[in-house]
Order: C-alpha cells, then sequence, then structure tokens
C-alpha cells in the first residue's frame, strides 16, 4: 500500500512540484545550483593562488640553500689554497734528486687534481635543476684536513728539533753532591 515498507517516500521541498522519490531532499530552484558554482570557482582560484605561493616559497628556499652551499663551497676552497700557501712554513719539501718539483708546482698540481675530482667546471655560478651535492663538501671538508694535519705535524717536528737542540745545547746541570 501506499507509505508501506515496499514503497519509497516522498519528500516534498518549497511546494509539490519539486518532489523526490527515495527520501532525498530536493534541490530548490535554479539559485541554488549557481550559487553552489561560485564557490567551487572562488576555492579553485584560492587553491592556485595557493599552490602558486606554495611554489614561490620552495623555490626562495632552494635559492637560499644554493646560496648557503655555494658559500660554504667557496670559503672550503679558500682556506685550502690559504693553507696550501702556508704550508712551506711548516713544512720542507723532501730533498730528492728524482722529485725536483718546487712547492708552487706542488700546489698547483693539488688545486688541479681538487678540480678534477669535483667536476668539469667546477666551481660552476650556473645554477642547475639538481639540487646541491653535499659530496663536494665532505670532500672539502676532508682535503682541508689532510692539509691543516700535516701543518700541524710539521709545526710538531719542528718544536720537537728545537727542544732537541736546545736541550743539546744547554750547560749540564750541576749534580747535588
Amino acid at each position: 500500500g501506499a507509505g508501506g515498507p515496499s514503497s519509497p517516500r516522498r519528500t516534498c521541498v518549497g511546494g509539490g512540484t519539486a518532489c523526490q522519490a527515495g527520501g532525498m531532499p530536493a534541490v530548490a530552484g535554479q539559485g541554488a545550483a549557481r550559487s553552489m558554482r561560485s564557490p567551487t570557482r572562488k576555492e579553485q582560484e584560492l587553491s592556485r593562488q595557493a599552490q602558486e605561493a606554495n611554489r614561490k616559497e620552495e623555490e626562495l628556499q632552494e635559492q637560499q640553500f644554493r646560496e648557503r652551499h655555494r658559500f660554504l663551497v667557496d670559503r672550503l676552497l679558500g682556506d685550502i689554497r690559504y693553507f696550501l700557501h702556508a704550508l712551506p712554513e711548516f713544512v720542507e719539501l723532501p730533498s730528492e734528486p728524482s722529485d725536483p718539483k718546487n712547492w708552487d708546482a706542488r700546489i698547483k698540481h693539488v688545486l688541479d687534481e681538487l678540480a678534477e675530482v669535483l667536476g668539469d667546471g667546477w666551481p660552476s655560478k650556473e645554477p642547475s635543476k639538481d639540487p646541491p651535492s653535499l659530496e663536494p663538501i665532505v670532500t672539502l671538508l676532508n682535503l682541508r684536513d689532510r692539509v691543516l694535519s700535516c701543518m700541524l705535524s710539521g709545526a710538531l717536528f719542528k718544536k720537537a728539533a728545537l727542544d732537541l737542540d736546545f736541550f743539546e745545547d744547554a750547560p749540564p746541570s750541576s749534580s747535588p753532591p
């Protein structure tokens, strides 16, 4: 029968002409459909603006990271050059007839090898699409540490040699009777 469990209920919204079967509420008129589309367009525009703002923020962060990376690499290269040029004050070259290279030639050789290890065109000011690698920084830190270690070893050796000379040249201390 009418209104029984097997027949769908009819719900009317705003009068008898906008009725739906199945208990679903009916949308009242064309105005409601238009007002639902407008926020969707506004939301899409806001979403696009938010995505653009996020993209710009990511680009800015990436640029800042590249600048910091570049600064660190440049600083390490400068430190290495400085320490290499200061190395002759701490370490003497072995006097072997088979190896007549002087310090300038050795320093140039080390810097050339460093450029080869770090890659062609390094250091490059051109931005790449790939994020900067930490490998060049690790390589530069290791080289800087090796040069400093060599300088420290040379300084300690010279100190030991001076101490030995000082104690050999010092008058013997008088021993108690």
